[in-house]
């Protein structure tokens, strides 16, 4: 039978168990309602659009090849 392996550094065991234990202290994140667009409708179903608050892109190109 193998032997369990004991971390070399107990403190950064102890600090793992710090933070598991400090998560009920922790604030709440940030909860909202996201802003959407319905983009298609057909029946019951919905094809929603959320924009980003950040774009990601600087440039926006197309590349066409005729």
């Amino acid at each position: 039978m193998a032997k369990r392996k004991v971390p070399k550094n107990q403190s950064e065991s102890k600090t793992k168990w710090q933070h598991l234990l400090d998560i009920p202290n922790q604030p709440m994140p940030e909860m909202g309602l996201t802003p959407k667009i319905a983009v298609w409708k057909k029946n019951k179903s919905t094809l929603w659009f959320y924009p980003s608050a950040q774009k990601n892109m600087m440039y926006r190109f197309f590349l066409y090849i005729h």
